[in-house]
């Protein structure tokens, strides 16, 4: 049977559970090769379902968390501290000239 090798450095492993030579290289090889792997195949399996009509943000359980999370911000109770509450903020002594990059009349005249 051959010898096991690290994954990343090569070098001889005595352990026959171990895949790597140690956390530098465990964390190396994660760096460089999976998290790659992985960033390319979240967003075109995510395309994929979309395209079949099973889009995974628009489930009951994952608008029902949206929600939740939204809801977060307008009830104080949740946050432990009305201080912690959203509060609107009015916008003012910035001219009409910012409206063209916003797009939206928040600007006081």
């Amino acid at each position: 049977m051959a010898a096991r090798t690290c994954r990343e450095c090569g070098t001889r492993l005595d352990s026959g559970e171990a895949l790597f030579c140690g956390d530098a290289c465990r964390d190396a090889y994660t760096e460089e090769v999976l998290m790659p792997k992985l960033q390319a195949a979240g967003p075109a399996k995510l395309a994929e379902l979309r395209c079949d009509g099973a889009d995974p943000s628009k489930t009951e359980a994952a608008l029902e968390k949206v929600g939740a999370t939204q809801s977060v911000g307008q009830r104080p109770d949740l946050l432990g501290s009305e201080s912690m509450a959203v509060k609107p903020v009015t916008l003012r002594g910035f001219g009409r000239k910012c409206c063209h990059c916003c797009r939206m009349c928040l600007c006081q005249p």
